[in-house]
């Protein structure tokens, strides 16, 4: 499961970039402390 703090950085993120690109992506899940796998997923669900 992702926290609210990680739900919020990513809603917020997706609110004015629907793709992320591969860079963008590690990025994220580094931030975030997540896996690609798990950011990857929660875009593709959203």
């Amino acid at each position: 499961g992702f926290t609210n703090h990680q739900i919020y950085e990513l809603e917020k993120r997706f609110l004015y970039q629907k793709y992320l690109s591969p860079a963008d992506r590690d990025q994220i899940a580094q931030q975030l402390g997540l896996t690609n796998a798990q950011v990857i997923t929660w875009f593709q669900n959203r």
